[in-house]
C-alpha cells in the first residue's frame, strides 16, 4: 500500500445538469434506467479490478446525477504464503458443520499472543510495505466467535502491540478469503441529524431544477485475502520446536497501521 493512494471519482449526470459541470462529468440517460446502470456499474468495475462489479442495483428515472468516488489497495504479503502448499482442508462453521476451503500454509516467525479477556489468539502477519499488518484473532472455542464479537469493546489497540523480535517458529494455516460489504450510510448520517440533505437539499451551482435531494449514500468495500506476495525464505539452520496457529473456524481479522485500523471483518464461510 503507498503512502499516497489515488482515488478515482467521476460524476454520471443527466444531460440538464451538465453544463454546470463542465468536463468532469459523464452523460447518463436516467430515463433508461438499464443502461444507466450498466455504464456505472463498468465504471466501477474497472476502477477496481472487477473486485466490485455491482456497486449499485438500481437508478431511477428522476435522477439528475450520481457521485462515484473508488479507491483500490493491493497489498503483498512480507513473506508469502507458496500456492503448492494451498489444499483444501475443513473449516468449521459450527462444532458439528464444516464446509471445505481453500487452506494456505507458512511456516516462519511472527508475533503470537494469547489474550485472555477476549479468549482469543493473536497473530500477527506483515505486509511488504508500510508497516501494514493483518492481525488475527482467533477465538481459543470453536464456536467462539459471537463471545469475541461481544468481548472486542474491552480491547485496546495497545492490547496488540508486539516488541521485540519474533523468535519461535509458528506453522501459520490460513483459509484464502474474500469479504465484500456493502453499506447505506443514509440511515447511519440521519442518525447524526443529517436530514435536510436527504429530503430539502439545494445545489444552486448545479441546477436551477429547484429543490433536489440526496437518495442513497452507499460505501462498498471488498477485501480479498490470496497467498500472492514476495517468497518467504530463512536461513537454513538446525531444526527447533514449532507451534501451529491453524485458522479452521470462525475469526476476526484487522488490516492496520499501528492504531490506524483500515479495515475489519469477520470470516465464517457459513454461506459457502
Amino acid at each position: 500500500m503507498s503512502d499516497v493512494t489515488p482515488i478515482n471519482s467521476a460524476i454520471f449526470a443527466s444531460k440538464e445538469v451538465l453544463p454546470a459541470l463542465g468536463n468532469t462529468a459523464k452523460e447518463v440517460n436516467f430515463n433508461d434506467p438499464q443502461n444507466a446502470l450498466q455504464t456505472i456499474n463498468d465504471w466501477v468495475a474497472q476502477q477496481t479490478k472487477r473486485k466490485i462489479k455491482n456497486f449499485i442495483d438500481r437508478v431511477e428515472a428522476n435522477m439528475k446525477m450520481i457521485l462515484i468516488s473508488t479507491a483500490s489497495y493491493e497489498v503483498e504479503w512480507k513473506y508469502k504464503f507458496n500456492p503448492k502448499l494451498t489444499k483444501k482442508e475443513n473449516f468449521y462453521t459450527s462444532l458439528t458443520q464444516t464446509t471445505p476451503v481453500d487452506m494456505m500454509s507458512i511456516r516462519g516467525r511472527f508475533y503470537r499472543r494469547y489474550i485472555k479477556s477476549i479468549d482469543a489468539d493473536v497473530l500477527q502477519l506483515p505486509f511488504a510495505k508500510n508497516e501494514i499488518k493483518m492481525t488475527i484473532l482467533l477465538p481459543r472455542k470453536t464456536n467462539g466467535i459471537d463471545k469475541l464479537l461481544e468481548s472486542l469493546t474491552t480491547l485496546e489497540l495497545k492490547d496488540l502491540k508486539f516488541k521485540g523480535k519474533p523468535t519461535k517458529l509458528i506453522d501459520v494455516k490460513l483459509p484464502k478469503f474474500e469479504v465484500d460489504f456493502k453499506v447505506d450510510l443514509k440511515k447511519s448520517m440521519q442518525g447524526l441529524g443529517v436530514h435536510d440533505l436527504f429530503s430539502n437539499a439545494n445545489f444552486p451551482n448545479i441546477t436551477n431544477h429547484g429543490v433536489m435531494k440526496v437518495n442513497v449514500i452507499v460505501q462498498n468495500v471488498a477485501v480479498e485475502v490470496s497467498e500472492r506476495g514476495a517468497l518467504f525464505a530463512f536461513a537454513a539452520r538446525a531444526p527447533s520446536p514449532t507451534s501451529k496457529f491453524i485458522v479452521d473456524h470462525p475469526f476476526v481479522f484487522l488490516i492496520r497501521r499501528g492504531n490506524d485500523v483500515f479495515f475489519a471483518g469477520r470470516v465464517n464461510f457459513a454461506d459457502n
